[in-house]
């Protein structure tokens, strides 16, 4: 993903309805899904599936979309932004041990490493 793209999603996720976001069998029948958004005990979204109209996979999907709720996003990007401030870091610490000493290919290869993964981040 791009940085726009990332930047857009969490903002998408920063206004949507924090839930709790839950699939379960609607009224207890396995053929039966339900996904359900909630705020403050108000349901906000409801969506309705029948297994013989879409298979198993409604189950499995409506699972999927409660665990991808705004703060499972939110928490993936926090996690995405630390770990490119730390790739930032290790860059800078390699350059300086790289231009105060005559340090073996490998600290050069990591820093091509450090450096291709930061700049795959950084397309936007």
């Amino acid at each position: 993903m791009t940085k726009s793209e990332i930047a857009e999603l969490k903002e998408l996720a920063e206004k949507a309805t924090p839930g709790p976001w839950q699939s379960k069998k609607k009224n207890g029948y396995a053929h039966e899904m339900r996904l359900d958004v909630a705020h403050y005990e108000h349901l906000i979204l409801s969506c309705f599936a029948r297994a013989h109209d879409y298979g198993l996979q409604a189950q499995t999907d409506a699972a999927f979309i409660a665990h991808a709720n705004p703060a499972a996003v939110l928490s993936l990007i926090e996690r995405l932004e630390r770990l490119e401030i730390t790739l930032v870091n290790v860059r800078s610490d390699l350059c300086w041990l790289m231009d105060r000493h005559e340090l073996p290919g490998m600290i050069n290869d990591t820093l091509t490493d450090v450096n291709m993964a930061l700049d795959e981040g950084s397309k936007t």
